[in-house]
C-alpha cells in the first residue's frame, strides 16, 4: 500500500518537475512562449487558488472523508489508498501552476509565493512510512 502511494507521489512530481526545468530553460534563453506580464487579477487568482489547493482544499478533503466514513466498520485499504490519491492530487496542483506562472511571466514575488505553497503541498503530503502508518491508526485502516 506504501509502495503504491508512494509510486503515484513520483508519478504526479516528475512532469511538474520537468515542465520547470523547462521553463528555467526557457527563461535563461530568453525566449518568450506569450508576450508581456500576467494581470494583476490573474496573478492574485494564481495564488490564492495555489494557496487554497496546497491548504485549504487537503483539510476539508479530510473532514469530509472522516464525516463520510461509518463509525462501525473499519475502512478497507482499498478506499484509504483511493483516499491518499486523491488527496495527492488536490495538494500538489501549485507544483503545476509554478510552470504556467513562470510561462505568463508573474513577477518574482508572487512566484515565490505560488512555489513556496507547492513546496508546502510535496512536502507536508509525501507519503512517509510514519505518515501513512498514522493516517492508517487514526482511519482505522483493516489489512
Amino acid at each position: 500500500m506504501e509502495k503504491e502511494i508512494r509510486k503515484f507521489y513520483i508519478r504526479l512530481i516528475l512532469p511538474a518537475l520537468g515542465c520547470d526545468t523547462l521553463m528555467f530553460i526557457l527563461e535563461k534563453a530568453d525566449v518568450r512562449i506569450f508576450p508581456g506580464e500576467a494581470s494583476g487579477v490573474g496573478i492574485l487568482v494564481m495564488l490564492f487558488a495555489s494557496a487554497f489547493s496546497a491548504m485549504l482544499l487537503p483539510l476539508w478533503l479530510r473532514i469530509f472523508f472522516i464525516r463520510g466514513m461509518d463509525r462501525a466498520r473499519p475502512l478497507t485499504a482499498a478506499n484509504f489508498v483511493r483516499f491518499q490519491k486523491r488527496l495527492l492530487v488536490i495538494a500538489l496542483i501549485p507544483l503545476y501552476m509554478v510552470p504556467a506562472a513562470c510561462l505568463f511571466r508573474v513577477p518574482q514575488l508572487p512566484l515565490g509565493g505560488i512555489a513556496l505553497f507547492a513546496f508546502y503541498g510535496a512536502y507536508f503530503y509525501f507519503p512517509s512510512a510514519a505518515r501513512i502508518s498514522l493516517d492508517r491508526k487514526i482511519f482505522r485502516v483493516r489489512d
